[in-house]
């Protein structure tokens, strides 16, 4: 399960928890259940067939075998990284100047955005075993691409534990969850949610036009493979 950072994964990973438990998982018990790369794994298999679904927030690499991709409009992506960042207590001044550097070059592991969901979309060519969703799908249909993404894990569900698995996983329900977990808030600013808006379109809100021109110079071709406006 992969996808780059602030694009949904984590609200994804609760209502899988939460299939594969049949009950309402925080944060902590989602973490143990599907872990992050690098972190201890849990000790029984929940796939047909055997196997755990792993987060990760790489980029892509040739050992990845079966996965779902989520991207998320890059635009809204920066809006809360920035607001990510802030909440760790990193400030890198402006949303503007926060967005530039990252189109730079990035300023973490992963990259810029474009290039970074480039490299999956290109994995993905020709290779059933990566699917890729988009988050604003998820948001607007959220039964029938839980059903889609589940089936593609071959994770065991049916209609009625994906839906209480949506119910128990709402915005606000997250950010109460939030409240009570040591690994979402460890050294943060609870001030600043980790579960913010999930928010459409937020950047047209907070992009002024030179920034929105600038990111569509770079991201054009990434925008309309995955048919995001331009404008």
């Amino acid at each position: 399960m992969a996808s780059y950072p602030k694009s949904g994964n984590t609200w994804l990973k609760m209502m899988l928890a939460s299939i594969i438990c049949d009950e309402d998982t925080s944060f902590d018990k989602a973490e143990e259940l599907l872990p992050s790369i690098g972190h201890p794994r849990p000790n029984h298999a929940y796939l047909d067939g055997g196997g755990i679904i792993i987060k990760t927030h790489e980029r892509h690499r040739r050992d990845y075998k079966k996965a779902v991709y989520l991207v998320r409009d890059g635009r809204d992506v920066y809006v809360s990284y920035y607001h990510f960042y802030l909440r760790s207590g990193v400030d890198y001044g402006s949303l503007q100047n926060f967005v530039r550097r990252h189109l730079d070059s990035g300023i973490d592991v992963y990259g810029p955005w474009h290039k970074h969901v480039q490299e999956w979309i290109d994995a993905s060519r020709n290779n059933p075993d990566i699917l890729i969703a988009k988050y604003e799908d998820l948001r607007s249909n959220t039964l029938s691409e839980m059903q889609r993404i589940c089936d593609h894990l071959r994770l065991p569900h049916s209609a009625e534990n994906i839906q209480t698995a949506i119910t128990r996983n709402a915005l606000k329900k997250m950010q109460n969850k939030e409240y009570s977990s040591t690994t979402v808030n460890a050294g943060r600013q609870r001030d600043i949610p980790f579960a913010r808006k999930g928010a459409i379109g937020e950047w047209r809100e907070c992009f002024p036009d030179e920034l929105a021109t600038a990111f569509r110079d770079r991201a054009r071709a990434v925008l309309q493979q995955l048919e995001y406006p331009l404008d």
